[in-house]
């Protein structure tokens, strides 16, 4: 079973809620998703920072592939749709 990180955030003007998932690295196991989480603070800030603005990161967690499914999400891939 692959394991996503995702982060849950909250804009600052207007508390919009927003998440933003990876599904390039994906993992398997959610220690070697923790490791990447770790080893990985620059780039998931630099990456963040280029998406959202006045964004408040609310959680960041390791999910496994058949969680995600149960709330309806999916790990987007570049030129799947």
């Amino acid at each position: 079973m692959k394991w996503f990180f995702i982060v849950l955030l909250t804009q600052t003007q207007g508390e919009l809620h927003e998440g933003f998932l990876w599904y390039d690295p994906s993992f398997n196991s959610e220690q070697e998703c923790a490791e990447w989480v770790n080893t990985n603070p620059v780039r998931i800030i630099n990456t963040l920072n280029s998406t959202f603005d006045n964004w408040v990161i609310e959680q960041s967690l390791c999910v496994r592939e058949d969680r995600l499914k149960d709330v309806g999400m999916q790990p987007y891939i570049e030129d799947s749709i």
